[in-house]
């Protein structure tokens, strides 16, 4: 009986331990801050590997691939660096200049986050284009 109380206390301060492990990490992600440099890099790598079609079939369509690369990327997921990608965009207009508006309904957070997938995406695919056009 001692043995099974020993090993759900041991278990138990594992978990926490491992809990509080992750959520320092998180911390650290998410207090890194995006500088000018990072991103611009980010951005040409990004558009490389989807002109390359890396990890996709040669009859992929690049514009299918930028989308899922910038929904799934995780500076679009977090608000925090969202701030940061209009920080160093150069599209920071692309909801306009796409013809979109945003929802009234949209609370400040999604505001940004919307600003902000739209801008990165433009950057990402101004980028693929320079690189078409240099083939």
């Amino acid at each position: 009986m001692l043995f099974v109380v020993r090993a759900v206390i041991i278990e138990l301060i594992l978990r926490f331990i491992s809990k509080f492990d992750i959520l320092n990490r998180k911390e650290e992600i998410m207090e890194k801050e995006i500088t000018y440099f990072e991103y611009w890099e980010e951005v040409r790598g990004l558009a490389q590997s989807i002109v390359d079609k890396e990890d996709y079939d040669e009859d992929a369509d690049e514009w299918e691939i930028l989308m899922e690369r910038v929904n799934s990327h995780n500076w679009t997921t977090y608000t925090y660096k969202c701030h940061q990608i209009m920080e160093h965009a150069d599209n920071v207009d692309a909801v306009s200049d796409l013809g979109m508006e945003r929802s009234h309904e949209m609370h400040w957070t999604e505001t940004v986050c919307f600003f902000a997938f739209w801008a990165f995406y433009m950057d990402i695919s101004d980028a693929m284009s320079e690189l078409l056009v240099n083939a």
